[in-house]
């Protein structure tokens, strides 16, 4: 399972609790540093925050978010600001928004030998582009989520479907129900990756 993290200490408790990715996302702007959006986050910032996760977690996968025009301009300044997310930030990944205008972005990289993690939907980026935060392709809450396999979505046939076609990448959860945040942090870590891996396990190979 996958859960956001900008800081040390928060990462030594994901690792002990057995967290199997950690995304340092640019929406800590928002939250730490108290921007009204994501665009203001600097390579700087992504590659400081990087470095004090890095410290904490020692055997989780560490994806970072690339910021806004690390990567939009061209594919240059993309491998440039990717190195710099791996090489002086310590992650293993990188993770930027969009799908088929960044195809050519995400293949570079990959050439390149860096991990890439896609991000579609929610686009907090083009905030400005969408007139502001706006769910993209549903009317669902995010307080009506539940841990997988608790729902009525078909994920075991969706997995299905999603192992025919080669898949062999990385699987996140996002813990988005209000209900769930009144429980002890390490607990809720621990139920929602049990809660993954029994769906994953019979079709992939998790570690």
């Amino acid at each position: 399972m996958c859960i956001r993290d900008s800081d040390y200490p928060t990462a030594t408790l994901m690792d002990q609790a057995g967290i199997d990715v950690i995304l340092v996302g640019d929406s800590v702007g928002m939250v730490v540093h108290g921007f009204e959006n994501t665009l203001p986050v600097t390579m700087d910032m992504m590659v400081m925050h990087c470095q004090a996760v890095r410290r904490g977690a020692r055997r989780a996968l560490l994806v970072a978010d690339m910021p806004f025009m690390s990567y939009q301009a061209s594919v240059s300044d993309a491998l440039r600001n990717a190195a710099r997310l791996l090489a002086e930030g310590g992650a293993d990944a990188v993770k930027l928004e969009g799908g088929q205008s960044v195809a050519a972005t995400v293949r570079a990289l990959v050439e390149t030998g860096i991990a890439v993690m896609g991000h579609i939907g929610l686009t907090p980026q083009s905030v400005s582009a969408l007139g502001g935060f706006k769910v993209q392709g549903g009317s669902i809450e995010d307080a009506h989520r539940l841990l997988p396999g608790e729902g009525v979505i078909p994920l075991e046939a969706i997995l299905r479907e999603l192992k025919a076609t080669g898949f062999d990448g990385l699987c996140s959860i996002e813990l988005f129900r209000p209900a769930y945040w009144e429980r002890p942090a390490p607990e809720l870590a621990r139920s929602a990756r049990e809660a993954t891996l029994k769906l994953l396990r019979p079709l992939f190979d998790v570690v």
